[in-house]
């Protein structure tokens, strides 16, 4: 097919230009999987249904339906658009395999799943290109249909309601470490398009008695069965967390702490930050035993929030800032709100710091913490000079009343 040295140049133009793996990839299969899959996948239904149109109107044009009677329509078409759908294919899998292959990433049945899917569509889309080729002029129905197909499904990202983009079969535009889509975010787009495909193939036998109640069942079953499953979507389809191997170690008397098994070099630093942080509050007269600390890293873009058992703390990026010992500090420090009271949050961070010794790593994150002026901050400051001239059980019952008051208002 004389086209394909183009259409696959599009792919290879998109993946060295933004379709590439992000460097922050940490071998996740399905990460390095979806970005390439997001830009390509409407360019590849575009490719399938054009060309489709296209070779539709050649064998049309050609007389190719009367040259052998005896064959079934459905093995001509079948035979025509190989091509087509190897090609289409092609666009999807290239980008994929470079990008697993430049990361030395092995592919996973999960993280395949987008790619399968975007497959499937891509054969969805032949039948119906091919399907509309058979009535219209190939120079109208291919660019037409190149045209409008890839305008449909990459336009749905910026259109309201948000499930449009969940039946487009547009690919999600990137998953973070950690996450996979699950089986029921692939489904619903191939059950639309491929119930009209095989309406419009159904079509083609010539008993419309028998094959167009068939079709409007095809078509009306899964649009309705499709829209009820996706209606109630927000942007996000549904995202599996905490797809990648765990490693874990403890100690007698300390916290079990769980990292990714790619970033688990970090571990025993981060047992030693734990158990200094953790020492430093019991020292200060303030008792924190956690189960369990986990890195945020496998729950991707949803993280839950932690409890008093379990601490759930970026590790893999505070290991690798240097910055873990006071990631632990503000968990431990528990406050239950989002947006404490400024001035007291200031203050019992700025305590917490003196009492595990993390005072440099206090001063460098502190802008972050408080951004109600220089006010709050001397305040603050102020406040937790008092305080510390206090005994230290009154010290530790004031760091305690502090964060319980510091989220009641």
């Amino acid at each position: 097919m004389k086209v394909s040295p183009f259409l696959l140049g599009i792919s290879l133009f998109y993946y060295f230009g933004d379709a590439s793996p992000p460097s922050q990839n940490y071998g996740h299969a399905p990460t390095i999987v979806s970005f390439p899959l997001f830009y390509l996948c409407s360019f590849a239904y575009a490719a399938a249904s054009a060309l489709a149109a296209w070779e539709a109107g050649t064998i049309t044009k050609t007389g190719v339906w009367d040259w052998s009677p005896t064959r079934s329509k459905y093995r001509v078409a079948a035979e025509a658009l190989l091509p087509t759908v190897c090609v289409a294919w092609a666009m999807l899998v290239v980008p994929v395999t470079l990008g697993l292959v430049t990361t030395a990433t092995f592919p996973t049945l999960v993280s395949l799943g987008p790619l399968f899917m975007a497959m499937a569509l891509c054969v969805a889309h032949t039948v119906i290109g091919f399907a509309i080729g058979l009535r219209l002029p190939r120079p109208v129905a291919a660019p037409v249909l190149a045209v409008v197909t890839w305008i449909v499904v990459a336009f749905t990202i910026s259109l309201d309601p948000p499930w449009l983009r969940q039946l487009s079969g547009l690919c999600f535009e990137y998953l973070m470490f950690g996450e996979a889509l699950t089986f029921s975010a692939l489904w619903p787009p191939v059950l639309l398009l491929g119930g009209l495909a095989a309406a419009l193939a159904s079509l083609w036998s010539g008993k419309r008695v028998v094959t167009v109640p068939v079709a409007l069942a095809l078509v009306v079953v899964g649009t309705l069965v499709s829209f009820d499953e996706v209606k109630d979507r927000g942007y996000f389809p549904p995202i599996a967390t905490g797809v990648t191997e765990m490693t874990c170690a403890r100690k007698p008397g300390e916290p079990e702490i769980c990292m990714p098994r790619v970033t688990s070099s970090a571990l025993p630093g981060i047992q030693q930050a734990a158990a200094s942080v953790l020492a430093g509050f019991r020292e200060a007269g303030v008792e924190r035993n956690p189960r369990l600390i986990t890195d945020t890293l496998p729950y991707g873009r949803f993280v839950p929030p932690s409890t008093q058992q379990v601490w759930r703390v970026p590790l893999t990026r505070s290991a690798a800032s240097g910055n873990e010992r006071m990631q632990l500090v503000v968990h431990a420090v528990g406050f239950t709100c989002a947006a404490p009271e400024p001035v007291l949050r200031r203050a019992v961070l700025e305590w917490a710091a003196h009492a595990t010794d993390t005072t440099q790593a206090w001063q460098k994150l502190k802008a972050r913490y408080d951004r109600s002026g220089s006010e709050a901050g001397d305040a603050a400051t102020a406040m937790v000079r008092a305080v510390q001239e206090k005994p230290k059980r009154e010290q530790a019952a004031w760091f305690e009343r502090s964060v319980r008051t510091a989220c009641r208002g």
